[in-house]
């Protein structure tokens, strides 16, 4: 699935679903994770939670932050 523009395992997303503390943001990656919707759309502040989130994490969760962090369009958005 496409979580903000980025490639991502649904049982990824569902992970990041019990670790992102917010509680409607929770509920949609939850949702999207055991649906298997193809395209998540992040607004930016979805995605500054997420991010937050995954400050202190590991493994396949820091993998992604990395994704996510290095996605092109992000990037562009946020001048980075």
């Amino acid at each position: 699935m496409l979580l903000g523009g980025v490639d991502v395992d649904a049982q990824d997303v569902l992970a990041l679903s019990r670790v992102v503390g917010h509680g409607s943001l929770s509920q949609k990656l939850a949702i999207a994770a055991r649906l298997r919707w193809a395209v998540v759309n992040l607004t930016v502040n979805e995605r500054h939670a997420i991010l937050a989130s995954l400050g202190n994490t590991s493994g396949d969760l820091e993998e992604l932050r990395e994704r996510l962090l290095e996605s092109h369009p992000w990037r562009l958005r946020e001048r980075l």
